[in-house]
């Protein structure tokens, strides 16, 4: 993945320049919306006044050229669009998260990877139990929030 210029613009990897000019905060402020159904509550939520969520709002939908939200006298709705583009962007915030606490983690060495390998010479479907993890791995999910598991199995027929 590679960031740069091209042109005197700036170009993604993927070459998604339909998210230039979005403001993450305006996704965020969008998913807090379709949370609680009410600019004033997002708000308070969020941390800032009605009317910059409001503006937020709007900015996002006239650069997406869809309606995400149905206005109505006590609060708003969703539109079929803005319930579809809220899933992404709730998935995608997610994502970003996830990368931001990885970082993090490895930075301070809370996250670390162990590698078991097992040759089998029989063909198994299931690991064998030298891979079951003791209790306090399951036990202390706050403490190994950044442990995954995954097996592979391989046989000498292979």
């Amino acid at each position: 993945m590679r960031w740069g210029r091209k042109n005197g613009r700036e170009a993604s990897a993927a070459g998604n320049d339909h998210l230039r000019g979005i403001p993450l905060i305006s996704l965020r402020h969008a998913v807090v919306v379709a949370e609680v159904l009410n600019f004033h509550h997002a708000a308070n939520v969020l941390g800032t006044t009605q009317s910059s969520v409001s503006a937020r709002i709007k900015g996002l939908e006239d650069a997406l050229g869809v309606l995400l939200f149905e206005r109505r006298h006590r609060g708003v709705r969703l539109t079929e669009a803005g319930r579809h583009f809220v899933a992404e962007v709730s998935a995608g915030i997610a994502q970003l998260d996830h990368a931001v606490r990885t970082a993090g983690a490895m930075l301070d060495g809370t996250e670390w990877h162990l590698a078991i390998g097992l040759h089998s010479s029989t063909n198994r479907s299931d690991p064998p139990s030298i891979l079951e993890f003791p209790d306090p791995l399951v036990s202390q999910p706050s403490r190994n929030a950044g442990l995954r598991t995954r097996s592979r199995s391989t046989s000498a027929d292979s």
